[in-house]
């Protein structure tokens, strides 16, 4: 295990194609992705879809994306299938996405991408972004993530639902820090027989009802578990995870205390916060690869960590 990043600032599965296409114009969210790349030898993306090709693309150039994906400091993880919380059961249930015909609505294709393997959802993904693309450069992208994508089978899953039951019954702090305490799973109010809430979905984390704050949770498990699979030992996370993050294991904020400790470095040695320095705009992707090639960034990157 080595100085890895678990990134998961993206829409995990957004619920319209323009909710990832619109995340292309958050710099901040840039910015924080760049100093990653300069911080990490490899930043890994869990994905659904790889719809986050489209941003990064917007972000970097698909020169850069797949010269980056072909050394492997930008990889993806693509989760098979998804986490529910059912009305009709009462229940977390997990359940798989298998391939259907293609929608009506061509615009649905971040959905349809989800159901097909890392290579054939780039490939669904890259043919209908609204940039154009050279056909010999979106073959290489697909080929590189081919080669370098992890494969989050559906079995996963099962073990995010059996750890975060056991949460529940046996982390009595972390279920009174959620407010579910003593209560029971299958008696959860907020959803009718006939509906489902997705728990793999950044539209939940922010929820205050009880259904919503189980499935907060359940997104951090699923997390914890995907860095596992992808050996990593560092994560940047939104908010909202962390003090869920300090009850259950206080050693996973290390990547934390890491940026910390860089934003400190910055300001004593005088060097540039990339992170602000593209947020403003100041630095473009070019310059951030040299950074990245630099002999003398691989040695700081093992001396930070």
């Amino acid at each position: 295990m080595s100085n890895n990043l678990l990134f998961t600032l993206f829409p995990f599965f957004p619920n319209t194609n323009s909710e990832t296409l619109n995340f292309k114009d958050n710099l901040v969210a840039k910015g924080i992705f760049f100093q990653s790349l300069i911080l990490y030898d490899t930043v890994t993306i869990p994905t659904q879809s790889l719809s986050e090709l489209t941003v990064l693309g917007h972000w970097l150039g698909y020169d850069i994306l797949f010269e980056l994906i072909n050394d492997k400091r930008i990889r993806f993880l693509k989760q098979d299938g998804r986490i529910i919380y059912s009305g009709e059961t009462k229940t977390l249930e997990t359940i798989r996405l298998f391939r259907l015909e293609w929608p009506e609505d061509k615009s649905r294709y971040f959905a349809a991408a989800s159901m097909y393997t890392p290579p054939e959802a780039a490939d669904i993904i890259l043919t209908h972004n609204r940039e154009v693309i050279d056909n010999p450069l979106k073959n290489l992208i697909i080929n590189g993530i081919d080669r370098s994508a992890i494969a989050g089978e559906h079995p996963l899953l099962l073990k995010v639902k059996e750890q975060t039951e056991n949460d529940i019954n046996q982390n009595h702090k972390l279920a009174k820090h959620l407010d579910l305490y003593g209560k029971e799973i299958s008696q959860l109010k907020g959803i009718n027989v006939n509906q489902a809430r997705i728990g793999l979905g950044s539209e939940n984390l922010t929820g205050k009802d009880d259904i919503s704050k189980l499935l907060t949770l359940t997104f951090l498990n699923c997390i914890l578990i995907w860095g596992k699979v992808s050996n990593v030992n560092n994560y940047h996370v939104q908010k909202i995870f962390e003090p869920l993050i300090s009850i259950k294991s206080s050693g996973l904020l290390r990547s934390k205390g890491i940026a910390a400790g860089v934003d400190s470095i910055l300001v004593t040695k005088k060097i540039p916060d990339f992170a602000a320095l593209v947020s403003n705009q100041s630095i473009d992707a070019y310059a951030l690869l040299r950074i990245v090639k630099d002999p003398k960034t691989e040695e700081f990157r093992k001396w930070i960590h």
